[in-house]
């Protein structure tokens, strides 16, 4: 059997981790900084305490912040599918970053997360361990880090998808513009890359453009709803839009079949659904800075 380096191992892992599961990277620290800044002085002081206490299973590194704390729940899934010592108990939330409904679904109800194994359960989960003040700080701290993580997912459209063609994994796309070779990547990273400008950093003046746009109106709006399934039901109203070349309804109505073939994407395709994903990420922000406010008990 060929044995690879260590720091070998952990690339990998770490790509698999970040291959088409979530928001990229820069869209989850983008929800979450969102969220952060709309909490008041000590619930922020709050997360930054529970951030920074969090140990992580190799007990060598912890997070300093909770955007990045927010990438935990891809860094969770991916080493634990690699069974890396110490992160395999995380396995029983694969998943948890997604929730899939038969073709035939027009909305998306509570029936269709079945033995608590979605997203839905996810947010409803480790919001309740977040807000359980008799657990101990690693306890809290991890839920709020796959809060985090949870409520970036459920606001991303192929989130709430279809298991046969794995939320668009399995949908190929060729294009010039586009780094992105499936549509499900194009989704997580491929307009928020276009969007943000390049830059190891430029995700934060992202973040923050988009959390300056946020009306007072939007808020209030977006936090009247409550629920994490309708959270779930406005990013599949996106998913089988038919501009979004995900799928195709029959003329009958009654089911968004798979289209045949690769996708050829282009500029307009980012121009069409730029605001789209755009206001995903502010709605996620907002309702997530919302739920902190609940859970913290500050």
């Amino acid at each position: 059997m060929k044995r690879y380096p260590a720091f070998l191992l952990a690339v990998v892992v770490l790509f698999a981790a970040n291959n088409g599961l979530a928001w990229g990277p820069d869209g989850h620290k983008t929800v979450c900084r969102i969220a952060y800044q709309l909490l008041d002085d000590p619930q922020r002081a709050e997360v930054d305490r529970l951030t920074k206490a969090y140990k992580l299973p190799n007990k060598l590194t912890h997070y300093t912040s909770f955007p990045e704390a927010c990438t935990f729940a891809d860094r969770a899934r991916g080493n634990a599918s690699g069974k890396v010592k110490g992160w395999t108990r995380f396995a029983k939330f694969s998943n948890w970053h997604f929730l899939n409904v038969p073709r035939t679904v027009k909305h998306v109800a509570a029936t269709n997360c079945t033995a608590n194994d979605c997203v839905v359960h996810g947010i409803e989960f480790h919001g309740s361990q977040l807000a359980d003040l008799t657990l101990g700080d690693q306890k809290r701290a991890e839920g709020l880090l796959f809060l985090g993580h949870w409520v970036g997912d459920i606001h991303q459209p192929l989130h709430i998808s279809y298991e046969d063609d794995k939320g668009g994994n399995s949908v190929k796309v060729h294009s010039s513009f586009f780094t992105q070779t499936n549509l499900h990547s194009v989704w997580d990273g491929g307009f928020i890359a276009h969007d943000e400008g390049a830059g190891t950093d430029a995700w934060i003046a992202f973040a923050d453009r988009l959390k300056s746009g946020i009306t007072a109106a939007q808020q209030t709006q977006w936090l009247a709803v409550t629920a994490p399934i309708d959270w779930a039901d406005e990013s599949y109203a996106i998913t089988i839009t038919p501009d979004v070349q995900y799928c195709k309804m029959t003329a009958s109505g009654d089911s968004c079949n798979s289209i045949n073939g690769p996708r050829n994407l282009a500029a307009p395709y980012q121009n069409e659904f730029q605001t789209d994903v755009e206001t995903r990420l502010q709605q996620a922000g907002v309702r997530l800075a919302g739920l902190l406010k609940q859970d913290l008990g500050k």
